[in-house]
């Protein structure tokens, strides 16, 4: 099965410093912090079904422009009431489709939009690009999208190794798409073991890296009462955010191999910490092949580029307990 990557990139709006990367989320969010709400019949007869898989990046939290405090509330409370939204599930009407008809008209908004594959050789091919003004682009990557990247499967997985590139991932703060991207795949109980021979910091900036070392990736309740409790996370909901995208809820354990952190300061946020160096004996990304491999007499799932797709449990999809 295909690996894919689809990223929007919207251009730069006039009056704002920053360039938006803007996809148009659409699926309502669910309460629920471990399961994903979406209908029973996500796997009838209706194909492709009505459900698309999307990523949305709204820019970095260290560069300040003026609709910052709009995109971190957002951001917030995506994660608040679905950890798996912002990786990408998605329905086809949401209230971004309503701000952008009734109060975007005007501006001149274009999105481009690729969707990446994995080849049999497992390199990477671009399988589409869309551009467009208006959500039609959008829906039509999606449906190419979900046919070549959405990857479920028939038994949830116990243990997962996911690489991190040197040369793209520097902070947890982006790599932790090791997470999202593969909760809803994973076992309750499971390990998630992440080879990051580049990252050296929690955020991307010394603001949001701070943060992180002070609250830590504690789940959802505790993140909420910190917010409630102390202004500097209640003034930048993007860190709060952060911190619930990257928690497993207690559901599995997340083990991070960084060559540039201390076991210390990775169990000060509430990872477990492996010796990078001790880990990449045991799992070699250069010998590992993407999906399943058995090593040392168990199956380990290999995910070379986390970014570039995502992963779940048909049991999951469908309301069962991994």
């Amino acid at each position: 099965m295909h690996e894919v990557s689809r990223r929007a990139w919207g251009l730069r709006l006039r009056r704002t410093k920053q360039q938006l990367a803007l996809s148009l989320l659409l699926m309502l969010p669910s309460a629920n912090i471990k399961d994903v709400g979406v209908r029973d019949d996500l796997f009838g007869a209706e194909y492709p079904p009505r459900l698309s898989l999307v990523y949305a990046s709204l820019g970095p939290s260290r560069y300040q422009c003026k609709t910052q405090g709009q995109v971190d509330r957002y951001s917030f409370l995506v994660r608040l009431f679905h950890p798996l939204l912002h990786a990408g599930l998605s329905r086809r009407t949401n209230i971004l489709n309503y701000a952008s008809d009734r109060f975007l008209r005007h501006l001149p908004i274009v999105y481009v939009l690729t969707v990446i594959g994995r080849t049999e050789g497992d390199r990477l091919a671009v399988r589409g690009l869309f551009i467009g003004d208006d959500v039609e682009c959008f829906h039509r990557a999606a449906a190419l999208s979900l046919k070549v990247n959405f990857e479920t499967l028939d038994a949830p997985i116990r243990k997962a190794v996911v690489y991190l590139d040197p040369h793209e991932f520097h902070s947890t703060w982006l790599g932790n798409k090791a997470i999202y991207r593969t909760r809803m795949a994973l076992a309750d109980g499971a390990e998630l073991i992440i080879l990051a021979p580049g990252v050296k910091e929690f955020g991307e900036d010394k603001d949001i890296d701070a943060l992180i070392r002070k609250y830590g990736y504690c789940g959802t309740p505790a993140t909420l009462e910190a917010v409630s409790a102390n202004a500097d996370l209640r003034s930048d909901l993007s860190a709060a955010a952060h911190l619930i995208h990257g928690s497993s809820e207690g559901r599995f354990t997340i083990r991070w191999c960084p060559r540039h952190l201390t076991s210390k300061e990775v169990e000060g946020v509430g990872f477990e910490y492996g010796d990078l160096k001790t880990v990449l004996a045991r799992y070699d990304p250069q010998k590992l092949r993407y999906g399943y491999n058995f090593v040392d007499g168990e199956d380990v799932f290999f995910i070379p580029h986390p970014g570039l797709g995502l992963w779940a449990y048909r049991g999951k999809l469908l309301g069962r307990k991994a």
